[in-house]
């Protein structure tokens, strides 16, 4: 069966197009990859790759602007809300960044469906000024806290356009903005641009406002092209939910009168083989795909899916991989706080945010040291540690409870630390230790990946430290 990228590049190529002579944009960088190895395929003689870019990716190029995550524009955002509010009314950095992540993703929704910013929040202000059942006010003189209420949501357009300002300024933007700069800069030069090149799209489903647009002005100038991954079961079905969103650019789109949907295909109905494999429990689960997965040659297993109907079992799964898979691709994605490094961390930060003057609380302290990372460090100190503590029934403990000639890990963890930058340094040194154990055992892929991760969070955590010089208490992080 020829896959959808398959079909799309011999589709081009029929078209009189050189695929290797055309800009790709797909629906991730990981896609990208696959395609660029499928023309790879396809040729004889070596080329240079054709540029092929995520549509976030191929936005932020048009908008000129780079896409930062929230937590680096955090500062930025504090700076125009400082400017904003009057000082004796300002949130401090702590309790701003309890409230200010929602509203920056409230703002990028806003910019990513191209909402009329002026009518929004002229909307937004009035309506909370009517909705009595949150602030409780029908008096014609309200309380000092039903005032400053309202006049928050009153702000928020003055929040907005001041932050859209020093955003644009430093070539920078959150996501929203960076798609409405780029529907702007599309629409100007729609009439003015004269390339030659196309763009191929492909893949792509669900589209916000600033997408839609800015795809349908580079069809309707014939700069472009777009090739839909549909199979003709679901979108001709209209009760079938997988089609609604290529349904409704098919209704909507003025490119498509009297033109047919690119690339549609009948897999879903074609006939197919199944093997059932019966397995009790999850782990059974586990173990009978590992089997099954172990038998396949490297040709098999470049063609290999593996498809759970429950995500908890990924983590399973992945430690129980056989020895012949050298690499894999996690489509599903697997997020940093759901592996046992986040765990670890978070349980650092907790002992050193809750330390007293009376020292560290051993629940706190146990937590840590029970930890398979921290058994991996110092296995030999950990354990004479915890059975110190649970026989003189410490409640507290302190550096005067670790022996001055145990392993410097418990020396490390357990110096009482107050500047956030401290702990940060205390988490790269433990991350570099457990990275320098990890090379040394053979197929700890996972766990390095994990430490990668946690060490870029550690990254942006540490930027963001240096960057505000109000964050001088653990609790922030």
């Amino acid at each position: 069966m020829q896959t959808f990228i398959q079909t799309v590049i011999a589709t081009v190529i029929e078209k009189g197009i050189d695929p290797t002579k055309v800009q790709f944009v797909v629906p991730s960088r990981r896609v990208g990859i696959f395609l660029n190895k499928e023309i790879a395929r396809l040729q004889t003689t070596p080329v240079f790759e054709p540029k092929t870019q995520s549509i976030e990716d191929f936005v932020q190029e048009i908008a000129e602007l780079t896409i930062l995550p929230d937590l680096d524009l955090l500062p930025y955002f504090y700076q125009v809300y400082c400017t904003v509010e009057p000082e004796k009314n300002r949130d401090s950095f702590d309790a701003f960044i309890g409230w200010a992540p929602t509203i920056l993703q409230d703002f990028n929704e806003i910019d990513r469906y191209l909402v009329d910013t002026d009518s929004f929040f002229n909307y937004l202000g009035n309506f909370k000024a009517l909705d009595t059942d949150r602030h409780w006010s029908l008096d014609a003189n309200p309380t000092q806290m039903i005032t400053q209420y309202l006049d928050f949501w009153k702000k928020l357009s003055s929040y907005y356009g001041a932050l859209k300002k020093v955003l644009t300024k430093n070539k920078i933007a959150y996501q929203g903005l960076a798609y409405r700069t780029a529907f702007a800069k599309a629409e100007s030069q729609q009439a003015d641009n004269k390339t030659t090149e196309i763009t191929v799209f492909l893949g792509l489903n669900a589209l916000n406002t600033a997408e839609s647009k800015i795809i349908q002005s580079m069809l309707d100038t014939g700069q472009a092209m777009i090739f839909w991954d549909a199979d003709a079961y679901f979108l001709e079905r209209p009760y079938h939910e997988a089609g609604n969103f290529i349904r409704e650019h098919r209704q909507t789109w003025k490119f498509y009168e009297g033109k047919a949907l690119e690339t549609i295909g009948n897999s879903y109905e074609a006939n197919k083989t199944f093997q059932i494999i019966a397995a009790t429990g999850n782990l059974g689960i586990v173990q009978a795909a590992s089997a099954y997965l172990s038998q396949l040659s490297q040709d098999d297993l470049l063609q290999t899916a593996v498809v759970l109907a429950d995500e908890t079992l990924l983590l399973p799964l992945l430690s129980a991989l056989p020895d012949n898979i050298a690499a894999f691709n996690i489509t599903m994605g697997l997020s940093l706080d759901q592996l046992p490094i986040a765990s670890f961390v978070q349980d650092i930060f907790k002992l050193h945010r809750e330390h007293s003057t009376e020292g560290f609380y051993y629940k706190n302290v146990v937590r840590v040291l029970e930890s398979s990372f921290s058994i991996i460090l110092a296995q030999d100190v950990v354990n004479p540690m915890l059975q110190n503590m649970r026989k003189e029934n410490l409640i507290y403990i302190n550096q005067e409870n670790i022996d001055n000639s145990s392993d410097s890990f418990l020396q490390l963890i357990l110096m009482p630390l107050e500047n956030p930058k401290d702990i940060l340094v205390l988490l790269f040194n433990l991350l570099t230790l457990l990275k320098k154990e990890y090379l040394l055992v053979k197929n700890a892929r996972l766990e390095l990946e994990q430490l990668l991760g946690m060490t870029e969070v550690m990254d942006e955590l540490n930027q963001l430290v240096k960057q505000n010089q109000q964050i001088t208490d653990l609790r922030t992080l």
